[in-house]
């Protein structure tokens, strides 16, 4: 986690092993979507204003040829603390229903 100067913006990193060279950008989206609006919302709970998460795969390198990993981003900010609220909650009502 590191944050901004004056506390009121995050960045979340997640180093990612594994997955597969195929999966596609929109994949990659749906795949660690509720992670980083769990990590997201903890975050933001505390006070901070925005919240970037970043997935970096470090097994799976970019497209570009650059060599280096590939990185899925997401972007928060304290208005989507409902919306974030609302989806872990029904995961979570879902899982406990099972």
């Amino acid at each position: 986690l590191g944050l901004s100067d004056d506390g009121e913006d995050a960045v979340v990193v997640d180093y990612k092993t594994g997955g597969r060279s195929d999966e596609g950008p929109d994949e990659l989206a749906e795949k660690h979507v509720l992670q980083a609006a769990c990590y997201a919302y903890a975050v933001m709970s505390q006070g901070v204003r925005s919240v970037e998460a970043v997935f970096v795969r470090v097994e799976r390198a970019r497209a570009d040829g650059s060599g280096q990993p590939q990185c899925v981003r997401y972007r928060f900010a304290s208005d989507d603390l409902p919306e974030l609220a609302a989806a872990i909650a029904k995961v979570y009502a879902v899982r406990e229903q099972s």
